[in-house]
């Protein structure tokens, strides 16, 4: 009897016909970068982020492991990456293990950048802070520049500016990430990001937005509530744009793989080309919301938004009884 109500439920959902199902592969979603009105055939396919760097460019790491260390902080570290000569050569910056309470920001004129962690334990390398959405700009200053780590000779200087020079009350979503990603080719792998506010607050905090097109995650884990992952398509914090907020006009490219990420409502959210591979999305119940994980904010002209293939959704034991509830996505 089970069978045949699981039989039934199945014919009622919604479901994509086998030449429908054909276009929405990889490839597809990678195919093209550019203005999305005039898009580039580029194609994109990505292999496996390479970490086995005999000899790094950087190292971060604390000040007891400074003989090993050529910086304490990931911000300096792509500072200096931002200065190196040839932009067009990938720099690797290996993260020692610890707990880095501080903001990443990578600016658009960045060049290829991998960041990585311990291949033996994703938790060895956690970069976390507390940014809530509804922080004033004077608040969010404080936070994320209390002890002047961003200067105006810094590359990512406006990112932070944009941010503490708001005239609104808040800083809002856009100005809420621990690490914030504008640059093209940027590679994230085995590091663990959250945003600590976790159950403390009721509102957007996110723990990683990306920007730029090929960005590529690999064994990473992403921990928040409301908006934890904004895989986005951004555009340099301007005066008219101070935010640098959904761009109208490019297609980004994001794949992300053996990753896991955590939260409660629209969780992974943003307009890129994502394509989610052997992940897992996990739904708690702590704050006692609707659970929502997927939110995206595809333009309407662009046929691809998120795809996830190979993946487990999972919740936590709160959704053991029928009350609390949890659903794919939303629009």
């Amino acid at each position: 009897m089970l069978s045949k109500i699981f039989d039934c439920v199945n014919k009622m959902r919604p479901q994509l016909i086998s030449y429908e199902v054909a276009k929405y592969n990889m490839y597809n979603y990678f195919a093209k970068s550019g203005l999305i009105d005039n898009p580039t055939n580029n194609p994109w396919i990505p292999t496996s982020i390479k970490t086995n760097i005999r000899k790094p460019n950087f190292i971060v790491g604390s000040k007891i492991d400074s003989k090993f260390a050529t910086h304490h902080t990931i911000q300096k570290a792509i500072n200096s990456a931002c200065k190196v000569k040839n932009k067009s050569k990938r720099v690797f910056i290996k993260i020692l293990p610890g707990i880095y309470t501080d903001v990443v920001y990578v600016p658009m004129d960045a060049p290829p950048i991998t960041i990585y962690g311990s291949e033996n334990n994703v938790s060895e390398v956690k970069i976390q802070l507390t940014i809530d959405a509804l922080y004033t700009p004077a608040e969010y200053a404080k936070t994320v520049n209390g002890a002047n780590q961003f200067k105006p000779s810094d590359a990512a200087w406006y990112m932070y500016e944009a941010c503490a020079t708001l005239k609104s009350k808040k800083i809002d979503t856009s100005c809420s990430a621990v690490f914030w990603v504008q640059s093209d080719d940027f590679q994230l792998k085995n590091v663990t990001i959250t945003n600590t506010l976790l159950d403390d607050g009721d509102y957007q905090a996110v723990a990683l937005r990306t920007d730029g097109d090929k960005t590529q995650l690999e064994n990473v884990r992403l921990i928040g509530r409301q908006d934890t992952f904004w895989v986005n398509s951004g555009d340099k914090a301007l005066s008219t744009n101070k935010q640098g907020a959904y761009s109208l006009t490019k297609i980004t490219r994001a794949y992300v793989k053996d990753t896991y990420i955590e939260g409660d409502i629209d969780f992974v959210m943003g307009r890129a080309n994502a394509v989610f591979n052997k992940c897992i999305f996990k739904v708690v119940s702590t704050r006692n919301h609707l659970g929502i994980v997927f939110a995206p904010n595809t333009l309407f002209q662009n046929p691809y938004g998120f795809l996830v293939m190979n993946s487990i959704l999972i919740t936590d034991s709160g959704y053991n009884n029928l009350e609390s509830k949890a659903t794919l996505g939303r629009s």
